[in-house]
């Protein structure tokens, strides 16, 4: 059986960790950056049925938003689901027009955190069977 590809892109690195951890529970194969920079190489490379994207990335050459842009273009097709702590209206509104999926916002509750993987985990295994 292959594992679907879900690429977590998030700075902080216990929240990365658990999301992996997550993921892999669920079946997933978990591919993590945490940079946006780092994500891209990773996107392109690997190509990911799904992607949760943090909108804040320390020490990278480009944001979130930036990442996102770049991975819908390439394939507007990818599920991507955003987790931030950014609540702006500008910014939401932004990353909406986008095509993100769904916002999540840190810190997230149990409840939201196991939807959010659940999210990713099914979209990855249907865009997989539909792909």
């Amino acid at each position: 059986m292959v594992k679907r590809k879900v690429l977590i892109v998030e700075d902080e690195e216990d929240i990365l960790k658990f999301m992996r951890r997550m993921l892999e529970l669920k079946g997933s194969q978990a591919l993590c950056a945490p940079t946006g920079d780092e994500a891209w190489n990773i996107f392109l490379r690997e190509r990911p049925e799904a992607v949760v994207i943090d909108l804040l990335l320390v020490g990278s050459s480009f944001d979130g938003v930036e990442l996102l842009r770049k991975i819908k273009e390439a394939n507007k097709d990818t599920l991507c689901v955003v987790f931030t702590r950014i609540e702006e209206e500008p910014s939401l509104n932004r990353i909406k027009e986008l095509g993100v999926e769904k916002v999540y916002f840190k810190p997230p509750s149990i409840e939201e955190l196991d939807e959010m993987v659940e999210l990713l985990a099914q979209g990855a295994r249907k865009e997989a069977k539909d792909g």
